[in-house]
């Protein structure tokens, strides 16, 4: 079940057990905090990472002194799958397990919860939610554009949408200028735009964004590495009709990553088996002291703006 679909859920029925799992710990957090609200009860007993499959079994059997439903949370732990999934052949009705995970788990009849960053479709919709709940409201370009700076990890989001809200608190809507105006973009965005600025050519964008990376103390290798890993997703997402969560897997990136070069770079796909080609015979060059990070840095912008 992806996390977008977890509070339909527990408006019809609450699970004995509910495993949570994924890279966004935005989403993971608001998980635990819905499954709590949907027991409606304030006992609720924190594990820490150390805590056995026995001694979690253990406290869900354990009666409440409070007498109403329970909730156990443990996190990071390494759990004994065959003695979870003994216990929820009978859990215990008054008390509801949540487990956080790092991947989805190996197991039958378990309500898993997909926490990883959703589709950018779905984050443009909860962060119009989350503005709803300031009564503001945004345009769907102003979270579109608030998604692409966070590259669609929503505990970046969570934190710029409060900046947002408490420094535009006489605003009704916001929109794109107001993003622009304050909203942070993280470095793996930045680079995202020099990438896309490199590829369409933008020469003086480009370097103007070389600048500020660097002026901001961004490892140079960093810029460099960031360039061609950009190139060969864009290779990638362009070579395959394979779907994005598919392809992200091979990448290990985020599926949004690659719907977004799909997007923007479609029109570049003769150009981009030479750039990459170059970039990995730069990174070459690196690796054996022939050139200096800056310097391959300058040529690759240099190749892939037709310069050289």
């Amino acid at each position: 079940m992806l996390f977008a679909d977890l509070k339909t859920n527990l408006s019809t029925q609450v699970k004995p057990a509910y495993f949570l799992f994924g890279a966004d710990t935005y989403l993971i957090n608001k998980a635990v905090e819905l499954i709590i609200g949907a027991v409606k009860s304030k006992d609720v007993t924190k594990l820490d990472e150390s805590a056995s499959s026995d001694e979690i079994v253990i406290a869900c059997r354990t009666v409440s002194f409070f007498g109403t439903k329970r909730v156990i949370i443990s996190r990071g732990g390494q759990y004994d799958c065959a003695e979870i999934t003994k216990y929820l052949l009978s859990p215990n009705s008054d008390c509801c397990l949540i487990l956080v995970v790092e991947t989805m788990p190996k197991l039958k009849n378990i309500e898993a919860v997909d926490c990883n960053p959703m589709t950018a479709e779905l984050t443009v919709k909860l962060i119009a939610n989350q503005i709803n709940s300031f009564n503001k409201k945004i345009t769907v370009e102003a979270a579109k554009l608030l998604t692409e700076f966070c590259g669609n990890n929503y505990a970046r989001i969570n934190n710029e949408v409060l900046k947002l809200v408490n420094f535009y608190n006489a605003k009704d809507v916001l929109s794109a200028e107001e993003i622009k105006a304050i909203a942070s973009k993280t470095e793996e965005y930045q680079v995202y735009e020099l990438g896309n600025a490199v590829l369409r050519r933008e020469t003086e964008k480009a370097e103007r964004i070389l600048v500020n990376l660097t002026a901001s103390g961004t490892d140079e290798y960093m810029i460099f590495a960031s360039l061609v890993s950009l190139l060969r997703r864009v290779w990638y997402s362009l070579t395959t009709k394979a779907p994005a969560e598919d392809v992200a897997m091979v990448l290990k990136c985020n599926p949004y990553a690659v719907t977004a070069s799909r997007r923007d770079f479609k029109n570049f796909s003769a150009k981009i088996p030479d750039m990459y080609s170059k970039a990995l015979e730069l990174e070459y060059q690196i690796k054996s002291g022939r050139v200096m990070v800056s310097s391959a840095t300058d040529l690759l912008m240099m190749v892939c703006c037709g310069q050289s």
